[in-house]
């Protein structure tokens, strides 16, 4: 119990040094201007579906296809899995073929 005492003074004592205060008051401004910056952000997400449309109907279709076939091989000769290698192809041709589709 006397050691709770004692830290509960040292506590208090921490917290009523100017020090303290000021930094509590300088950290309460900074979190408030933050606050406020956060509140009137813009969205950095807008427009993104278009530049995925584009991507999946230009050119981006091609070197689609050619990093997910890589990857198909590169996990297949790690794992030495046939079904591996057809996931992640079946994977791309979903990619390629059928979200285009929605759009």
């Amino acid at each position: 119990m006397k050691i709770l005492n004692k830290m509960l003074s040292n506590m208090t004592a921490f917290l009523k040094a100017e020090k303290t205060k000021i930094w509590l008051k300088v950290m309460l401004i900074l979190a408030v201007m933050l606050g406020c910056r956060q509140a009137l952000a813009t969205d950095l997400l807008e427009g993104t579906t278009d530049d995925m449309k584009e991507t999946l109907e230009g050119s981006g279709r091609k070197w689609l296809i050619l990093i997910d076939f890589a990857l198909a091989a590169a996990m297949y000769i790690k794992t030495k899995n046939v079904m591996m290698f057809l996931g992640v192809l079946v994977i791309t041709i979903a990619i390629t073929n059928i979200f285009p589709a929605f759009y």
